[in-house]
């Protein structure tokens, strides 16, 4: 009896076996998908060195190209080209178009901790309307027209004398933390430390800057969008050829806007 009792037990296992043959066969079958890991390190040149890493101070494309990793505004520009929000959760524009009221997120930090308020926005667009601010005439021709009002902690309203379409433009101009900065006019910020050693409210900040390279990190206090890098570094060269001569040398890792003249002096990197 105990001969024909092993039949079912054995049969189940081999249906078993079967199913596991099937299933792995399909699984195998099944179209893999690559997916981006976290950590690494990514090397790329700038062409020159910065000397401000300030939102409101940056001025050749190596700092602004820095400052954009290291600081978010109250909005930003999609890759379409539209205005969509960023530090803000949105806005209300009135019927008349003079009055535009942001209302920040209040999951937004600085690289430090502290969370990111109006009181930011209100020193930010308040060093730029200070007179003695000359870093971008046009910048502050705009800005001193408008008038600010803080609501609250998470909510700021501006006042336009007239309507002007393109006002969100405006605004994806990178904050600057007021806790840090207060009571420093505009004409202290080209020579305060924070140009040097930022703290940031952008994904990244700052680990190290030398005369050589500048490193970030991510920004331990950003909310929820970890980078895939854990380490980002930007070496100064002085022109585009001395990139392109390191970038062939595999120095570096990446030379933004190569020309079609300088690819064949790279074909490794190409």
């Amino acid at each position: 009896m105990s001969r024909f009792r092993r039949w079912p037990v054995l049969i189940a296992l081999a249906g078993l076996l079967l199913l596991a043959v099937l299933l792995a066969g399909w699984v195998a079958r099944l179209p893999t998908v690559e997916v981006p890991d976290y950590g690494g390190t990514f090397s790329e040149a700038l062409i020159g060195k910065p000397r401000f890493l300030s939102p409101i101070l940056a001025q050749t494309d190596a700092e602004r190209d820095i400052v954009s990793l290291l600081f978010r505004g109250l909005t930003r520009t999609d890759a379409a080209g539209n205005v969509v929000p960023d530090v803000a959760s949105g806005w209300e524009v009135s019927a008349d178009g003079l009055s535009y009221t942001f209302r920040l997120r209040n999951d937004v930090y600085w690289s430090d901790g502290l969370p990111v308020t109006a009181a930011d926005v209100l020193y930010t667009i308040g060093a730029v309307q200070d007179p003695s601010f000359t870093a971008n005439p046009s910048l502050s021709a705009f800005w001193r027209t408008v008038a600010m009002e803080v609501v609250d902690d998470y909510t700021i309203r501006f006042q336009l004398t007239e309507p002007f379409a393109p006002f969100l433009d405006q605004t994806t101009l990178g904050l600057m933390p007021s806790h840090v900065l207060s009571g420093v006019p505009a004409s202290g910020l080209a020579s305060h430390p924070f140009n040097s050693q930022p703290v940031s409210n952008g994904l990244f900040k700052l680990d190290r800057l030398d005369d050589t390279s500048v490193t970030l990190t991510p920004n331990p206090h950003d909310s929820g969008r970890r980078p895939f890098l854990a380490r980002l570094i930007f070496r100064f060269f002085p022109d585009r050829a001395a990139a392109v001569a390191a970038l062939a040398r595999k120095e570096i890792m990446g030379v933004g806007q190569v020309s079609a003249a300088d690819l064949p002096k790279v074909p490794e990197a190409a």
